[in-house]
């Protein structure tokens, strides 16, 4: 029996048991409540518990006492949670302003010119999220080690002296952004190419003909017109950062 017959007997029997793949809302509501109650399960479950745990003073072993908001009491009060969570605001927007930024750009180089190999420069730009996140850690680790990376191997042969890049308070939150920015600067890069494809090109002949260079049509143009669409997306990247990063 051939993929066509197949096909055939199967939207038959679904005639014949009234089932239209068009237009069945009860079927279509209980796919997609299905996976999302047993995903929230999970989180709800998950965030329950770990604010219950929160109301005690456990050790991990033996009895637990309950202090009631005292454990949040301290934290509060604890400097080095104020900066961390501060540093990390800072993280998420510093490296969200490059992402979107450079993913703009590299968006608008490969929709507005035309030149070869624009296929090889999608892949290659987006090659870096689908790394895993340990990876990626560990390669910049090779570059920026104050002992054995690969600068300060390269300053020592010009006759510099190494730079504590990760351990210094004055290089370590820049050298902490490029990692991120680098891995997902493709992600950006791919939602702004996507959204600027949607442009009707006679928009973009139309202000070709009033003489906008550039600069122009990428403000005036590209980006008014699929803005709603790239920060729909990147706010809900954006969301995600700062769950990950928190």
């Amino acid at each position: 029996m051939s993929i066509v017959d197949i096909r055939g007997y199967g939207m038959y029997k679904m005639k014949r048991k009234g089932i239209s793949r068009r237009n069945n809302p009860l079927l279509s509501f209980l796919l997609m409540v299905g996976p999302i109650i047993i995903v929230y399960m999970f989180i709800i479950v998950a965030i329950t518990k770990t604010f219950s745990l929160s109301l005690f003073e456990w050790s991990g072993f033996g009895e637990r006492t309950f202090v009631m908001f005292d454990n949040f009491i301290k934290l509060f009060n604890d400097y080095r949670f104020i900066y961390s969570i501060r540093n990390m605001f800072i993280f998420t927007i510093v490296t969200m302003i490059f992402q979107v930024g450079m993913g703009i750009i590299l968006a608008y180089l490969l929709t507005d010119f035309k030149f070869k190999g624009k296929g090889f420069f999608k892949t290659v730009l987006f090659l870096p999220v689908i790394i895993s996140n340990v990876a990626v850690a560990l390669y910049f680790i090779q570059i920026f080690d104050y002992r054995y990376g690969l600068l300060n191997y390269f300053l020592t042969h010009i006759g510099l002296e190494r730079v504590n890049l990760l351990g210094s308070g004055n290089y370590a939150f820049i050298f902490a952004v490029l990692p991120q920015t680098w891995q997902y600067v493709g992600l950006m890069f791919i939602i702004a190419f996507t959204s600027f494809s949607t442009v009707s090109k006679d928009y973009i002949d139309a202000a070709k003909m009033d003489g906008f260079n550039s600069f122009q049509r990428l403000i005036y143009v590209y980006i008014p017109v699929s803005w709603s669409i790239y920060l729909s997306s990147s706010s809900n990247i954006c969301s995600y950062f700062f769950q990950t990063n928190c």
